[in-house]
Parts: C-alpha cells; structure tokens; sequence
C-alpha cells in the first residue's frame, strides 16, 4: 500500500511538473475554458500551480471563466479567486476555517457556519426611524456611524458584523478628531466612500440569491426546480418593479438600494398592481425619504459645518455680554442647531454665500432659542428618569416610580454624561455623578449624540446624559441615613448639609474621611461600599472637625472661577480662590470684591471643591465606639 501510495504521489509530481513545461498562452486558453471551482481546485494542488493560478496576472482569466459560466461579478474589495473562494468553498466555514457546512451571508459577504453567525452578530431591535443600539462598541460614537456599516434585517431586528462594527469604529474615531479643512474633507469623502460600498453590494443582493437559487436548482424540466426558480424569479422581478415605481415618482437610484424595507423575500409575486403598489408605498417611501435627506445632509456636511463656524462666532458675541456664571449654563452652539430658523440658513443652497449678516434676526433672539435647547435638554433628562424607572421598577419603592416633572430638582435623583471617546475607564469617571440643575447644565458632552434633526438626519447635539441608577440608589440611601424624606430636594439637602461617614473604611483602624452627600455619592461610586450599613451620620465631633478644615481647604482647591472674565470657565482653567482674588485685583482692578457678583465656585470642579476631611485612624475608632 505505501508503495502504491508512493508510486501515484510521483505519478502526480511527473504530470504537473509536464504539465507546467507547457505554452503560458495554451495554459491560459485551457484555463479560460474551467469552472471557477475547477481553478480553485487546480490552484490548491501544489505550490508551483498555486503561484501560477492565483498570481495577478490571471486576473483576466478568472474573469473569463467567471463570466463564461455567468457567475456574478465580485463584490468591491474581491479578488477574483478569494471571490470565487467564498462562493464554491461550501464544505469549509471561513470564519472558524473548520471543515463544516457553510452559507454566505450576502449582507456581511461573508461564508459561515451557524454557530459564528450567531457568535460573530450583534443583533439590536429595530424600534423606529430613531434608533440607537445600546452595545459598549457604539455607546463611544456617533450615531451616524450606523450608515457605514453593512446591516442585515430579519423579523424585526437589524444586526451588524462585529468585525465591521470594530473596524468602522476604529476608522472614526481616527477621522473625526480632524477639525482642519484637509481633515474635514477626508472625513467627508471616507463616510460617501463607505456609503457607495454598502450600496453596490446591497443593489446586487437579489442577484446573488437568483444566482444561488440556479446553483441548487439548476434544472429547468424537474418541478421542484423549476418552481423554486420560478420563485425566486418572481420575487426579483417584483422588487425591480418596486424600485422603478420609487424611480418614476422622483427617487434616486442610490437613495433606493440603500432602503432597509425593500427585502426581495418579502415580495414573492411577480405582477405589482397599482393595489398592491398602493399598500407598499406607505411602508416603504418614508424609509427612502430619509436616505435621500440623509444623503443630502452628508454632501452639504462641509458648507454647513462652515456655515456653523459663522454661527459661532455670532454666539460667541452674544455671550460676552452674558457674566461668566451665566455664559457657562448656555449650552454649546451645537445644541441651536436643530433650531427652525437656524437650520433654514445652515441648509440654504449652497451657492449661497452665507454671511454673519444672515444671523441678524437669530442675533436677536439668541435667548429664545437658548431657552429651547435647555427645555430639550429638560426633556431628555426627564425621559432618562422615566425609562430607567420601567426598566428597574424591582429594585425601588413605589415613590421612587413616580418620576416628577422635574427629576433633576430631587437628591434622590443622579444623573451622568455618557461615555466618551476618549475615557479609558468611563464608568469610574466623576462626571457619571451629577446631582442638580446647575452641575448638570454647565456640563456638555463631545460623544456620541441621540438627537434628530429630522428622521433619518442626526445631528451632533452635546446633551448626551444619563439616568445613573446605581448612583440614584446610593443617594436614597444617603437620604435615609439622614432622616430626610424622599422628596427632599438637592437646594433642602445643600441646606441640611448632611455629612457622612464610611463605616468600612473605619474597619481595620484605617484612616476614614467626613464626606458631604456628593462627596459621599463620589465615594460610594469608586469604592462599591454598599452594604446596608456601610454608611453613618457624622458625629457631633467630626462634623465640627470637618467644617473647621474644609473652610481654607476649599479655598486651595482649584476650583474658583472670576465672575468678571471667562478666563477660569473650562474646568481645567479653574483656579484656587487667592488667585483668583488675585486676578480681579490686577486685570479688573477691583480691592473688595464680594462672591458671587465678582467670583464663584465652579460648578464643572464641584467634586473637587467638596474634599472629604481625612479622619486618623485612632480618632475613627473612637468616634465609631462613640456611635456604637
């Protein structure tokens, strides 16, 4: 047996050795007349014709063979034999690369099993035209990413590759940290790149299944070939129909290919009546509208983001004759974006030159249109507060359920920035802890945005906040420990002015600290104290000890700003209290100045300016054996 098995693995070596000797133009012709599957098969029988078959230069050849047996052309980015690959490798998963059955998925073009369908898919509910998945991959990004990466739709939901969803992500983050024109414009031309990719390949999607169904059912006389094919054929002719009918009634062919509703396997009958044309239009003609106002809204990305720069400055005028501590709680000029008036000039066409000029009327009525980008902001905020209520009803007691009016106005309530892009470890960030009307609006956000400008066209609107649930039960508690009610609100609690004390961190003679109930929120958020007694009231003796340090303590943290000049506003600018007492003495030449006409506390640095005052290890436990 080995001899014999030895005598045809020579036998083989003789014939290709032989068969390599021949004429390139005659090796060429034969191959031009293979199946695509046959030129895999002969590429993968040794090295030399593996080097032969797959090199560049027999480009051509592929596509003649290709062509010659009506295989469909390769999807962009293919080369012919990893195209072919992926079409004739039915017994390999290229995914795992484990000798089992596999399918192409045309959405993803990608060929795998089931178990890395299911393993490698994010799959999301499609609720409405404004949606946003909630996974840690996207939560860092825009929402309009979601147009960049190739999607599959199937019974009510929308799944993404995870592999696309890492690689897309990756892209923006590098891009959209470019703020230079160059920068911009690559941006710009990277996003219509991606969208024209998806697009071709999502237009020949009903081609590939008729291909397929020919594949498996390739006899045109046995009736259950001829009827699957007859199927299938319908169905594509169907959808054509569709999108002539979206063609005639004004409807770009771009616009169309992309529309997540237009699934061939929801059409099987071939005729479209004007009944049937009827029935569908409603369902489907709002979903390529929005594509087409999307498409619209990215090749105007440029001048609107000019003509926003223009819009600035104008805002910027506004608020220099604002006080500083006024200027800090208007929102940033992107939140006037969505703004009727405002998007009328930024959207005008763009032949138009548009001028400051342009803004005079929106000049005039700069606070109307601040009032209405904090009543959204309000309206988030209060939507954030309602959700998570349904979502958590277990874990609260009945008052907690009735979410007010006004949540942000109840301690009870915490509130955080999202995530960011640049937060390595978002979930430990202060930020996360924003309790109050004046710390929640003097912080914006640059990460990702939910906010439509209209369906299908979000903007970038920095009011990303969230309803922090963990943070909101540790303030209840808090709330409890103090002996107020649970509709007590952050201005009574600022004048209660509890303090607290972590009895766990008093276990082992550590050193403990006095905290106030932010500070203490703070603390509970990075630590995980949170057992039912992990914390107590301040004695008598600590609460007195802390209110004699923290007095010159707060004053040297930097966490002051001048009420005269923006010049402390961004959290990173503010500055200890003598220097900025200093400041108003030297530029703005004032010798008693009196808080908060001429300076005040910071709200972006509120955590730091509320420092805990460090107990020693002795006098904690003492004091603990006190309350004890």
């Amino acid at each position: 047996m080995k001899e014999s098995a030895l005598l045809v693995r020579e036998s083989n070596k003789l014939l290709i050795r032989s068969f390599m000797q021949l004429p390139l133009d005659i090796v060429l012709e034969m191959f031009g007349h293979l199946h695509p599957r046959t030129l895999l098969a002969i590429g993968r029988t040794s090295k030399e014709l593996r080097a032969m078959v797959f090199s560049k230069r027999l480009a051509d050849v592929w596509k003649k063979s290709r062509e010659g047996y009506g295989v469909p052309e390769p999807a962009e980015g293919f080369s012919e034999p990893r195209w072919a690959s992926m079409l004739f490798d039915t017994k390999r998963c290229q995914v795992c690369w484990k000798l089992k059955a596999s399918d192409v998925d045309w959405s993803f073009l990608r060929r795998a099993c089931g178990d890395c369908l299911r393993l490698q898919t994010l799959y999301f509910p499609l609720s409405g035209p404004s949606w946003y998945p909630h996974d840690d991959a996207l939560k860092a990004v825009d929402i309009e990413i979601l147009e960049y990466i190739p999607w599959r739709r199937h019974a009510g939901t929308i799944s993404y590759w995870r592999d696309d969803v890492v690689e897309v992500v990756k892209m923006w983050r590098g891009l959209s940290g470019l703020i230079d024109l160059p920068g911009r414009m690559a941006f710009q031309q990277w996003k219509m790149q991606r969208r024209e990719m998806i697009r071709k390949n999502y237009r020949m999607i009903p081609t590939y299944h008729l291909w397929n169904i020919y594949c498996l059912y390739p006899s045109k006389t046995i009736l259950k070939h001829k009827a699957q094919r007859s199927l299938e054929e319908d169905r594509w002719g169907r959808l054509q129909e569709i999108k002539s009918r979206l063609r005639e009634v004004g409807y770009r062919q771009e616009d169309i290919d992309l529309c997540k509703r237009l699934d061939h396997n929801n059409h099987p009958r071939a005729a479209l009546s004007d009944s049937d044309w009827i029935q569908l239009r409603p369902n489907i003609e709002p979903q390529v509208k929005q594509l087409r106002d999307f498409r619209v809204a990215l090749e105007m990305e440029l001048v609107t983001h000019e003509r926003l720069l223009i819009l600035k400055g104008v805002y910027q005028e506004f608020l220099r004759t604002l006080p500083p501590s006024e200027q800090y709680r208007c929102p940033p000029v992107c939140s006037l974006r969505i703004a009727g008036e405002i998007v009328s000039i930024l959207e005008s066409h763009k032949s138009i030159t548009v001028t400051p000029a342009h803004f005079r009327l929106v000049a005039a009525k700069m606070r109307t249109f601040i009032d209405e980008a904090q009543g959204h902001l309000k309206q988030d905020l209060e939507a954030a507060a309602r959700s998570v209520g349904r979502r958590s009803y277990r874990y609260m007691n009945p008052t907690q359920l009735q979410v007010p009016q006004e949540p942000w106005l109840l301690a009870r309530n915490v509130f955080g920035r999202c995530w960011s892009a640049t937060d390595e470890h978002p979930s430990m960030a202060k930020d996360r802890i924003l309790v109050g009307w004046d710390m929640i609006v003097t912080h914006s956000y640059h990460g990702h945005s939910k906010v439509w400008l209209r369906p299908g066209v979000p903007v970038a609107v920095p009011r990303a906040f969230e309803f922090n649930l963990v943070a909101s039960r540790d303030s209840q508690v808090l709330i409890d420990v103090a002996g107020l009610p649970n509709t007590v609100t952050v201005e009574t609690m600022d004048e209660h002015d509890p303090r607290f004390v972590c009895q766990q961190c008093l276990e082992g003679m550590r050193n403990s600290a006095v905290f106030t109930w932010r500070a203490a929120l703070v603390h509970l958020h990075e630590t995980g104290h949170r057992d039912s007694a992990s914390m107590r009231m301040a004695t008598p003796f600590e609460l007195k000890a802390a209110k004699d340090y923290e007095g010159a303590a707060r004053e040297k943290v930097k966490a002051w700003a001048c009420n005269r000049c923006p010049r402390y506003l961004e959290a990173s600018d503010a500055d200890t209290k003598a220097a900025v007492l200093a400041h108003l003495a030297d530029e703005h030449k004032l010798t008693d100045p009196q808080m908060p006409r001429d300076f005040f506390v910071n709200e972006r640095c509120r955590h730091a300016y509320e420092i805990p005052y460090t107990i020693a290890g002795e006098t904690s436990a003492s004091s603990s054996a006190v309350v004890e």
